[in-house]
């Protein structure tokens, strides 16, 4: 059984690149475990949208 960790973290200040192809973050430090890399937007092309979209990495990021 595997058991995937969620981890709420704002990422403004660990921003690096914000393209339209390209995100480019630094993550904090995590607990070893494996991981679900999630962007959730509120944003497109400069509008403010209803409600938040979500967008999962599509690998699970393990951490030793």
């Amino acid at each position: 059984m595997v058991i995937l960790h969620r981890i709420r973290a704002y990422l403004y200040d660990n921003l690096l690149t914000n393209n339209s192809s390209e995100l480019l973050v630094v993550i904090p430090a995590l607990p070893a475990g494996e991981y679900v890399v999630e962007v959730v937007t509120q944003y497109t092309t400069g509008v403010l949208l209803k409600e938040p979209r979500t967008a999962a990495f599509g690998e699970v990021l393990t951490v030793q």
